[in-house]
């Protein structure tokens, strides 16, 4: 709620473009896809998603500073936050969006489409203050370890990485068996990375970045995965994963 309050004080014409591209696409299709997986997800939809301590890391950016988006979709919400609301409240914070999929005929905003995240070099994204996964990288990749590996080296020190574990849990509900044989929750083994600082409210996991030194995350060979359970979710294309921990640290792409 905060967060929306907050985005009240930014022009009310933050996210006219994405408001009209959505309605076009209303239009054209019959209808609108309530499908959490829909492309189009504006700055409100992620302050409402991933709630308040995103929305005073949003506000603390600065000029100096870079926020990426990881799954951006069509980039409607840092192109909300470029074009609206950093723009008229002078923060001006540089934005990167990553997409496999960019559909909007406009690119008004930092996008590099047609790419997964895995396969970007990490020069080319550049060193982050705040990096966001809405349904991106790492609510379906079979390599977790490593993506969220470079997720943690862009990120500067004390920099953040806002994840959103799922409207079904998906991320909640996967499990990774420890290299002694115990399995514990993946969320889990996240909060005991050495190096970061993670926090949990609600359904969105803040992890921090603490200094400057090297963070190394042991390697996880995916198992298996399954959609959640009931007869809805067959096709659901993000799966509870269960992982296998290795011995040696992933030192990072």
């Amino acid at each position: 709620m905060l967060g929306l309050l907050l985005l009240l004080g930014a022009p009310a014409r933050a996210e006219t473009s994405c408001v009209i591209y959505q309605l076009n696409e209303i239009i054209r299709n019959g209808h609108h896809n309530g499908n959490v997986f829909r492309t189009i997800r504006s700055l409100t939809a992620y302050l409402e998603t991933l709630g308040d301590p995103f929305s005073h890391s949003l506000h603390a950016l600065t000029a100096k500073d870079h926020w990426v988006d990881l799954g951006c979709g069509d980039a409607c919400a840092i192109s909300d936050y470029q074009h609206g609301f950093a723009k008229e409240t002078s923060a001006g914070a540089r934005v990167t969006g990553i997409t496999y999929k960019y559909e909007r005929k406009k690119r008004d905003v930092n996008v590099l489409p047609g790419n997964y995240f895995e396969e970007v070099p990490m020069g080319k994204i550049g060193k982050a203050k705040l990096i966001t996964d809405v349904y991106g990288v790492l609510a379906y990749t079979t390599t977790f370890s490593a993506d969220l590996q470079k997720a943690i080296n862009l990120l500067e020190p004390n920099g953040e990485l806002y994840v959103y574990l799922g409207d079904l849990g998906e991320l909640e509900q996967s499990t990774v068996e420890l290299i002694d044989g115990n399995k514990v929750g993946l969320v889990d083994w996240i909060k005991k990375i050495p190096g970061v600082e993670v926090e949990i409210a609600g359904k969105t996991l803040r992890l921090r970045k603490l200094g400057v030194r090297p963070v190394h995350l042991p390697v996880l060979n995916l198992e298996s995965a399954e959609t959640p359970p009931g007869p809805h979710y067959k096709d659901w294309p993000v799966h509870i994963r269960h992982f296998r921990e290795t011995a040696l640290p992933y030192l990072g792409r």
